[in-house]
């Protein structure tokens, strides 16, 4: 039986460690394309993929941090992950003036922060609750 001290220090730090960068290369995969093509993310098919992107990844990534008991560290990282992503895809890519990077009249560093507020809150819901259900199915 798994104590809460257990979920919350996590008991494999090299799998939470990997867990953290597939979110970030995940998002990357997700919102480089869009840049490139310079498309943005207006449309179904942007704001599905900033949803994905944004929410549902931190989400099941969180979920999977805890019911695997890889801590609340990697469930934190795991939702701070697509906003720092996308603050250096944005970053490199403006100053390499490929695409529609940098194009925006919001400032790079708040924005990326009001992108990650969410994708941090889904991330500690996913955790907390695959916690929960990894508990009571003890």
């Amino acid at each position: 039986m798994a104590t809460i001290r257990q979920y919350l220090h996590g008991e494999h730090p090299q799998r939470a460690v990997v867990t953290v960068v597939a979110v970030g290369i995940t998002t990357a995969a997700i919102l480089v394309p869009f840049g490139l093509l310079e498309r943005g993310v207006s449309g179904l098919v942007g704001t599905s993929a900033f949803a994905i992107a944004f929410g549902v990844l931190p989400g099941l990534a969180g979920g999977i941090c805890g019911w695997y008991r890889l801590g609340f560290p990697a469930a934190a990282g795991s939702g701070v992950a697509p906003g720092v992503v996308f603050y250096l895809i944005v970053a490199v890519g403006a100053a390499l003036d490929v695409g529609s990077f940098g194009g925006g009249d919001s400032p790079l560093g708040p924005f990326a922060l009001l992108l990650t507020m969410p994708s941090f809150l889904m991330a500690i819901v996913g955790f907390t609750l695959a916690v929960v259900v990894a508990i009571l199915r003890q």
